[in-house]
């Protein structure tokens, strides 16, 4: 069960809530700004999806995304805002900040359930796709090291390769052994000389 935690000053508006989404979510409230601060730290990565009263007393709507911006938790915590009425320009600034959706009083059950519902699953779904790809990184990781070592033991066999065929060939003819040695040498100087340059 997803943990959602409801902040607002007002014990009523968050006794609503709760009874409202109770049956789908483990409900946490907060009625402080000391409170709200607590359980976040507590709970951390734990909630899915806060609710939090636009105009709190202590720290309103704004101050509170910034102060989950200062800890880097605003791409992290969904936040919808809880207002007391519908108002076109008051939702525009703080859906520029991060806060995706309102819930206005006096609430409605079902419209609240099916904001922080589609808010909540997609920040799971989220989460699950940065897990997924974070995986994916690691597991990359582990292959490209794997593969540089496989191609320094290729280099290393293929080096092998060509001392055995020089050797080979010294053993047939001192002369063509020798004229072998000599051009392995002048590579050698020449890309020595390369990698200098």
């Amino acid at each position: 069960m997803e943990k959602i935690l409801i902040v607002d000053h007002e014990e009523v508006n968050r006794n609503q809530l709760r009874e409202i989404l109770q049956d789908k979510y483990d409900v946490e409230t907060a009625g402080t700004v000391e409170e709200v601060t607590n359980k976040l730290n507590r709970l951390g990565s734990e909630v899915a999806t806060v609710l939090y009263r636009f105009s709190m007393q202590g720290l309103d709507g704004y101050g509170f995304l910034k102060k989950l911006d200062d800890h880097q938790l605003l791409n992290k915590l969904p936040v919808l805002f809880i207002n007391e009425r519908s108002a076109a320009s008051l939702e525009h600034s703080p859906t520029k900040m991060g806060v995706y959706d309102f819930v206005h009083k006096p609430f409605v059950a079902e419209i609240v359930r099916r904001r922080v519902s589609n808010l909540t699953d997609l920040y799971i779904f989220k989460r699950g796709l940065e897990q997924k790809v974070e995986s994916q990184m690691v597991t990359m990781n582990k292959q490209f090291k794997l593969l540089k070592v496989q191609q320094e033991e290729l280099e290393k066999s293929k080096q092998n390769i060509v001392d055995i065929l020089a050797t080979v060939t010294e053993g047939r003819s001192l002369e063509s052994g020798d004229h072998i040695g000599r051009i392995k040498g002048y590579t050698e100087i020449i890309t020595n000389r390369m990698m200098k340059d």
